[in-house]
């Protein structure tokens, strides 16, 4: 059986539809604190959660997170009006 390794950017992205950006950055060494990005072209929104690595890799603690962000990016965007 061949195994195949992912990167944590693909990682991110499986819960996210394919047409929207995915980006990470570290934010922070000790303990490890990472910024997770995700945008949407078609509404050009982006949403933010930062947490510590750990809560990212457990798969639950993930779901929830990106189930968040989609329905961040989801939202009527607001104009402002003069």
């Amino acid at each position: 059986m061949r195994t195949r390794e992912w990167s944590l950017q693909e990682y991110f992205q499986m819960f996210f539809p394919s047409t929207y950006g995915v980006s990470v950055i570290e934010t922070s060494q000790e303990p490890r604190q990472i910024s997770l990005f995700v945008g949407n072209p078609e509404k050009q929104m982006t949403a933010i959660h930062s947490a510590p690595l750990t809560d990212f890799l457990d798969i639950c603690s993930m779901a929830e997170s990106a189930a968040s962000l989609r329905d961040q990016l989801k939202r009527p965007r607001l104009e402002l009006v003069d």
